[in-house]
């Protein structure tokens, strides 16, 4: 009769077999756990082991820790300083070519405006801005430009600030270039200011090949021909400088003249200088009537179109003394085609008559009578 063999429990032999197997299986993941978990927990060291251990391990750690942020802090400051540079190289590159743009740009300029056409008057042949520019009223006028008058033209003017600018095209035209605001040169031809008080901006100078006019708050003609150059003052005064004047070697003969009202001064071209009287009522101031801005009677006072007519004909208006002055706050209502009163004296000849009125001119010419029409005054 045969005999079994024993059944027995598991031997030493067993986890050894599963270990080989495991680790001569292809899976090397599960081997090792497997391994870990055949060896199981290790007994923890002993205290003063681990001590003795763990001590210069962690500060062998710390100390590799503190270097590490001391080398990230060096190379942070080397990118900060190297940006640092890279900025101030890049501000003076900057300033170097800002500074080099003048010489290698052109500069720009702003043109501005000097005047504004107020009046046209003129025959065959159109006046000129520039010499190729149609002029009318309400053109605007820039600096640099320039003006040609023909003759028998009149041209009306108010540079900004408010003087009256008037042109006359004499035989041969007037020429005129319009620098700035307070320059005019003057190449040939008769001018005309006109800055009443209050008037803003700068002085005026007319600048000519003999000479330069510098106006001192004033009505003042300038005149460019062949006879040389003359300046006649109306109200006001003006200084003539010969150009010899504006050197530095001038001599006292040289120097400036004044031209008080009511005077008139020619230099010629050799450099002699005559006077002359020429009242500001003078007839040959017509010209400068004939070219007076319009004024506009509606809504004014009598008053108003008094001291109108005052300034543009040199006369002086006085009220008769049958009349009280509080004639002159009357206001005149209604409207004319104003080239049918244009002339002072021609305006005056037609609104005086609507407040009942008559002007008569009395003395030299020098003043005007105003007097009731209808008055003992009032016949020739």
């Amino acid at each position: 009769m045969s005999r079994e063999p024993e059944s027995r429990g598991p031997t030493s032999r067993e986890p050894r077999d599963r270990l080989s197997e495991s680790l001569l299986d292809d899976r090397p993941g599960e081997s090792l756990g497997e391994l870990l978990r055949l060896a199981g927990r290790r007994p923890d060291a002993p205290e003063a082991r681990f001590r003795h251990v763990y001590r210069p391990v962690h500060a062998a750690w710390c100390e590799a820790v503190v270097e590490e942020r001391a080398h990230r802090r060096h190379r942070r400051r080397r990118r900060t300083a190297g940006a640092v540079l890279a900025a101030a190289v890049g501000v003076l590159l900057a300033v170097g070519l800002w500074r080099s743009l003048p010489e290698r740009l052109p500069s720009v300029t702003t043109v501005s405006p000097v005047a504004r056409v107020e009046a046209v008057q003129t025959e065959p042949g159109q006046p000129s801005i520039s010499g190729d520019l149609p002029l009318s009223v309400g053109s605007i006028l820039l600096a640099d430009s320039y003006l040609e008058v023909p003759s028998g033209a009149l041209v009306t003017l108010r540079l900004t600030g408010g003087t009256s600018l008037r042109l006359a095209g004499e035989a041969l035209g007037t020429r005129l270039r319009l620098v700035t605001s307070g320059r005019l040169d003057l190449e040939r031809g008769l001018l005309y200011l006109d800055r009443p008080p209050g008037t803003s901006g700068p002085p005026l100078a007319v600048h000519t090949d003999l000479g330069i006019v510098r106006e001192l708050g004033t009505q003042l003609e300038v005149r460019r021909d062949a006879a040389g150059l003359g300046v006649s003052v109306r109200e006001g005064a003006a200084e003539l400088a010969p150009a010899r004047a504006e050197s530095a070697g001038a001599t006292v003969q040289e120097r400036p003249w004044i031209v008080a009202a009511g005077q008139e001064l020619r230099l010629d071209p050799g450099g002699t200088v005559h006077r002359s009287r020429r009242p500001a009522w003078d007839a040959s101031w017509a010209w400068v009537q004939a070219a007076a801005p319009p004024f506009d009677p509606e809504d004014r006072t009598l008053g108003e179109l008094l001291a109108w007519v005052e300034r543009e004909t040199g006369r002086r208006a006085v009220l008769a003394s049958t009349l009280s002055p509080d004639v002159l706050r009357h206001r005149f209502h209604g409207s004319l085609d104003e080239r049918t009163w244009r002339s002072p004296e021609r305006a005056s000849a037609i609104f005086l008559p609507a407040f009942g009125l008559r002007a008569r001119v009395m003395g030299e010419g020098e003043w005007l009578e105003i007097h009731p029409e209808g008055s003992r005054e009032d016949s020739p």
